[in-house]
């Protein structure tokens, strides 16, 4: 980073968190964490995993995974959007980390399979979807939103418990990319180029195309989801 967050931004608040769920397409035989992984080590670099770019959350929460279970579940970089619910549906993809907004229409659904939860504690969306810390003790990742100020201004009652949060993640995410060799160079260059829109919202391909569908005329009878950006959800 060009700069450091700690020193330089005053945090405020916490504002709101939420964890993502590992999922599998609903023919695996996967169905617990210790499974996942009994099945990853019988088969080194042959299960995949995708998310939206290197440094994206799906790809570090995947390579945490790999990290503390000693598995090689490979990486397919895609580019975001629907396209890697799309891609576990179908069975091309063996693995998904994603948000419970998005994943929960497909797991109501039977399109896809809940294995485990990612934050510590089980999350009422799921309540019976058991968290990967059970099986793996230490691992949690949620993806947060908080507030911050200019460093200086006077701090917030509860703004060390942000700090001490901010802190902690930070050199966690460190640790796991120096032991997976991941390339930073990959990580500045990703945000750069900007491959994700940032507060584009990203329709579940599991919700009804009137609900959902960025692009409604597109989404004539017989029409069917593609791996692309284009929503079309019949």
């Amino acid at each position: 980073m060009p700069f450091d967050p700690i020193r330089e931004i005053a945090m405020v608040s916490m504002v709101t968190s939420y964890p993502f769920v590992l999922t599998v397409p609903a023919t695996s035989p996967v169905r617990t964490v210790a499974e996942l992984i009994a099945l990853a080590k019988a088969n080194p670099g042959k299960l995949n995993y995708s998310g939206s770019g290197v440094g994206s959350v799906h790809h570090l929460a995947s390579e945490l995974f790999n990290s503390m279970a000693g598995t090689e579940i490979v990486h397919v970089p895609m580019k975001g959007g629907a396209g890697e619910l799309t891609e576990l549906m179908a069975g091309r993809l063996d693995v998904l980390f994603e948000a419970t907004t998005l994943t929960i229409p497909c797991i109501k659904s039977g399109k896809i399979r809940a294995v485990a939860i990612t934050s510590r504690d089980r999350t009422s969306l799921l309540p019976g979807v058991a968290p990967v810390h059970d099986a793996l003790p230490g691992f949690d990742v949620i993806s947060f939103s908080g507030l911050g100020v200019t460093g200086g201004t006077p701090a917030a009652s509860s703004a060390e418990e942000m700090k001490f949060f901010v802190e902690r993640e930070i050199a966690k995410w460190n640790r796991m990319v120096d032991s997976r060799g991941i390339e930073r160079q990959q990580l500045r260059s990703r945000r750069r180029l900007g491959h994700e829109k940032r507060g584009a919202a990203r329709p579940s391909p599991c919700l009804d195309f009137r609900e959902s569908c960025a692009f409604p005329p597109a989404c004539a009878p017989g029409c069917r989801l593609q791996a692309t950006d284009t929503h079309c959800c019949n």
